[in-house]
């Protein structure tokens, strides 16, 4: 058995560098229980940019070495995962024939279908479905009840896997998803799995939770302290900015661009795909712009990606999709106002590497709040706790107050309840799982929750201007802008897509044998708008 020391060592010289102290810390205390006897489940709470993925390029080095079958590392959304797989690629350690991509809609030739290859890179989405037999690529199989070997060797693999899931804060946002996340850790501690839960907001009604409904350990949970890097505390205090809260009762592109300063790299966030897309149709004269959202297809996201990279200056307009995994540096941030977690991964993009000063704005639509809800997305209370403390301490942000690290008074105060299980839809997973030959409770499972993560769906739809892509989209949107659903040789008017036969709906949303047609175009440089 290869030590941990070892594992470091040998770690250091796939990076390059060593790890961080405080992720040597848990590398080190990760390393040591998975040798031995015990729950193998860990809660890993870093700050942004701190260097979490080491801990997945370790959990890889065991499989590299044999220790360890296979390891699924999933995340919660597809810019992540691509961005990751970017870093595994660019690193060379492993064999080709060792990595493998699964999530809907990528490229045949990169899919690990049923998670076959010995290192999987996932979404939370997908590894939901095939951790109870219903592997996306051939539902249809599945379901046909004669053809149980396809459902059994789904399920198997993950029990024979080890699991990272980067950014688990967001499985914590909803019952649903935090109920599955419930399910997975049970199976780890039944099955004697490793898994590892990453992250960096996480607020402390979320980790008690964690030991108390997930049952981690409590010597299991690490958390970052000024004490374990004060090097890196002191350099994130040390970056100095302007900050202020801009309130709009009727927002015009202008209003924006007045909070511009004369940074370099200029990062704005807007919470819908729509806002984004309009503000940048309205730049001019900027010189570069990109713009990022999660409705561009795979070749088209890697473009931009390549981009924003090679952007010495410039604008980058963007939505939720840079919270995480993108690995750039901007030296102002402009913003709307989003809950605590969303807003401090924003700043995570925000003086994240060299630079020591810059600007930044959060602005708030007045107007948007209705119906319990921030522009339709965002629970309105999270929302106005946020603002709350940001008002409250408007003065001291970017000069004694940072956003960077020691946030954590922040989230405790937006987040003061703690998230819930459904106890039935627990039991529904594990009796899905638990039933061994017959596919039966897995597929009523999907059929009455479809997914398994998420209150609204991710579906594939087909533009009105090309019929050689499809492109990611939330059923609920897609719902309303459906012209008609296709599936094979059949063609259905859209109604309420709920009325179709639950298999075929199934079918749409994942696996790729029908699709949404959408009264929307597409072309590489807006994405689908």
């Amino acid at each position: 058995m290869i030590s941990a020391a070892q594992y470091l060592s040998e770690l250091k010289k796939v990076l390059g560098r060593d790890s961080r102290p405080f992720i040597k810390k848990a590398l080190e205390k990760v390393g040591s229980g998975l040798a031995n006897e015990g729950d193998k489940r860990y809660l890993i709470v870093a700050p942004t940019g701190y260097g979490k993925t080491d801990l997945t390029f370790y959990m890889s080095l065991r499989v590299l070495h044999s220790e360890s079958f296979k390891l699924i590392a999933a995340y919660p959304m597809r810019a992540l995962l691509e961005d990751q797989k970017r870093k595994f690629e660019g690193l060379n350690f492993l064999p080709p024939s060792f990595l493998g991509v699964r999530y809907m809609g990528n490229p045949v030739e990169l899919a690990a279908y049923y998670f076959s290859t010995p290192i999987v890179l996932t979404t939370i989405d997908t590894l939901s479905l095939t951790s109870v037999g219903v592997s996306p690529e051939d539902y249809y199989k599945v379901y046909d009840n004669d053809r149980p070997g396809h459902y059994l060797f789904s399920k198997g693999l993950v029990l024979m896997s080890e699991f990272v899931l980067d950014e688990a804060h967001l499985e914590y946002d909803v019952s649903k998803s935090f109920t599955y996340l419930a399910f997975l850790s049970r199976l780890a501690k039944d099955f004697d799995r490793p898994l590892l839960l990453l992250t960096a907001t996480l607020p402390r009604s979320f980790v008690d939770a964690t030991t108390r409904l997930l049952g981690f350990r409590k010597e299991n949970v690490l958390q970052f302290s000024r004490e374990d890097d004060i090097d890196f505390v002191e350099r994130r205090k040390g970056k100095k900015y302007s900050f202020e809260i801009r309130k709009f009762m009727e927002r015009k592109p202008e209003d924006i661009r007045s909070c511009f300063r004369d940074g370099k790299r200029k990062l704005v966030v807007f919470n819908t795909v729509s806002e984004a897309v309009e503000f940048y149709r309205n730049l001019k004269d900027v010189g570069s712009k990109v713009l990022l959202h999660s409705r561009f297809v795979t070749e088209d996201r890697s473009k931009k990606l390549k981009q924003m990279k090679e952007m010495e200056s410039g604008i980058v307009v963007s939505t939720q999709a840079i919270e995480v995994g993108i690995d750039e540096s901007f030296d102002e941030l402009i913003t709307d106002i989003a809950p605590a977690n969303s807003l401090v991964q924003r700043f995570g993009r925000f003086l994240r590497k060299g630079e020591e000063s810059g600007n930044a704005c959060v602005w708030v639509d007045i107007n948007s709040f209705s119906h319990g809800r921030y522009k339709g997305i965002y629970d309105e209370g999270l929302v106005k706790r946020t603002l709350e403390f940001l008002k409250k301490r408007e003065s001291e942000i970017g000069k004694d107050y940072t956003l960077h690290v020691g946030y954590e008074d922040l989230l405790d105060h937006v987040y003061t309840e703690p998230p819930n299980i459904d106890q039935s839809y627990l039991e529904r997973l594990i009796s899905a799982f638990r039933e061994v030959i017959d596919s039966t409770r897995a597929k009523k499972l999907i059929e009455d929750y479809v997914s398994l993560v998420r209150d609204d769906v991710l579906v594939e739809v087909e533009p009105i201007n090309r019929n050689d892509i499809l492109v990611p989209m939330d059923l609920s949107e897609a719902e309303r802008k459906c012209t008609s659903v296709i599936c094979g040789d059949k063609t259905y008017d859209c109604g309420n897509l709920g009325s179709h036969p639950w298999e075929e709906k199934i079918d749409s949303i994942i696996s790729r044998r029908c699709y949404i047609k959408v009264n929307m175009s597409y072309d590489g440089e807006l994405g689908l708008s």
